[in-house]
């Protein structure tokens, strides 16, 4: 009984209580803070923090998760795009540039994720990552 018992507490931490989870960002975060958010979503495999900032794009960013030996371990945002002036407060695009290191410990350089929202009171949606000079 007592192995039977701890078998189960054991099995439900698994299944619920055991899985990284990454916070959404703020509803008025920029897009970097947005950006950062995803991809530790993508290092954390939490798909509903990357539904969540996706939102209606979410069919065009969720193969992300889903990469297994090409997926993102790390990312960075380089210096020259961190301190940069903020897209207007009218804005309803935006796009930053970014590296990552994947699994196999390949280098990808030069990618960019666009960003969109409806207005400047709604939050930024990831909607595409990309190669920075992909046709």
């Amino acid at each position: 009984m007592k192995q039977t018992l701890t078998l189960l507490i054991t099995s439900v931490l698994l299944l619920t209580g055991c899985s990284k989870h990454v916070n959404p960002p703020p509803a008025d975060a920029d897009s970097i803070e947005t950006l950062r958010t995803f991809l530790d979503a993508v290092i954390a495999d939490d798909e509903k923090t990357g539904q969540h900032i996706a939102g209606p794009c979410w069919h065009k960013v969720k193969k992300w998760f889903n990469l297994n030996d090409d997926r993102i371990i790390k990312y960075e945002i380089p210096k020259a795009a961190t301190p940069r002036s903020m897209a207007p407060p009218e804005a309803r695009f935006d796009g930053i540039g970014f590296d990552y290191w994947d699994t196999s410990g390949k280098y990808h350089d030069r990618m960019v994720a666009l960003f969109e929202r409806e207005n400047d009171k709604s939050p930024w949606q990831i909607c595409e990552i990309s190669h920075e000079f992909a046709p």
